[in-house]
């Protein structure tokens, strides 16, 4: 699992890190880094520079995206109900895995936008 920050296509360090807890033993699951102003305000630097480019690509390539995203979500869909089980939510993993607030909802709002009719 990555703990650092994704800025402008790179994983970087912040100004430190925080654990972050296991609700129900108190158990350390991960260091995650800390974005300070400087990250803060790099990670708005990229992503108004990125807007410029994202602006101008097709609808299709959009789509595209997004089916990536919904094939990637789908594939992990285990992996991913498991960490939102954890301190995130505190809900349980079946919970997290079939619940239509969780992860099916966000996959299935990505493959609609793959489906629209786009030239």
């Amino acid at each position: 699992m990555r703990t650092k920050l994704y800025i402008n296509g790179e994983w970087v360090d912040g100004i430190g890190t925080v654990a972050v807890h296991d609700p129900s033993d108190g158990s350390v699951i991960a260091e995650v880094s800390i974005a300070g102003d400087g990250e803060c305000e790099a990670a708005l630097a990229a992503a108004d520079a990125a807007a410029v480019s994202w602006a101008k690509t097709t609808p299709r390539f959009r789509s595209e995206i997004l089916r990536k995203a919904f094939e990637i979500m789908t594939a992990e869909n285990e992996a991913i109900a498991t960490l939102i089980s954890y301190p995130l939510h505190g809900i349980n993993f079946a919970v997290a895995i079939v619940n239509p607030k969780n992860l099916p909802n966000c996959s299935n709002h990505c493959n609609y936008g793959c489906g629209i009719n786009v030239p």
